[in-house]
């Protein structure tokens, strides 16, 4: 039988596996968390588009930030680290869509379109993004 402790030590394990460029970690990493981060995302609030947006703006989150997984610091689980992303980005969400509304019928074709290189200016670690981007698109929620 798996414990709890168990699994986080195996999501640690996989996430030490994505920061050594591993793709098959990728691809179960993504396969074992999108619907977790959907499901997270849904229940803080946002429609089921922009919970989509949030999974995919996750794993962006965690190829940028893959290195600061500390699995050895107090509470160091993978799925508290990727909550935590989760939060920040659906906060990031429903801030956007209070300064800017959506259109009436909501098309949101009125959003301002964010710099090249997205909200960070272009901060964005270049190495496997297609591939990270291709594996969550290509991830049904």
């Amino acid at each position: 039988m798996t414990t709890t402790r168990d699994a986080d030590s195996i999501s640690s394990s996989l996430l030490v596996r994505v920061r050594d460029s591993d793709a098959g970690a990728w691809r179960r990493l993504v396969d074992l968390f999108s619907p977790l981060i959907y499901h997270w995302a849904r229940r803080d609030g946002l429609g089921e588009a922009d919970a989509a947006d949030v999974v995919r703006e996750v794993f962006v989150a965690v190829h940028e930030r893959v290195a600061d997984f500390d699995r050895d610091r107090e509470g160091g689980t993978a799925r508290g680290w990727l909550r935590a992303i989760t939060r920040y980005k659906v906060s990031d969400h429903l801030h956007k869509s209070q300064r800017h509304p959506e259109a009436e019928g909501g098309d949101g074709r009125l959003r301002p379109v964010e710099p090249r290189g997205g909200p960070g200016g272009g901060r964005r670690r270049r190495g496997g993004m297609a591939e990270v981007e291709e594996l969550v698109s290509a991830t049904r929620l």
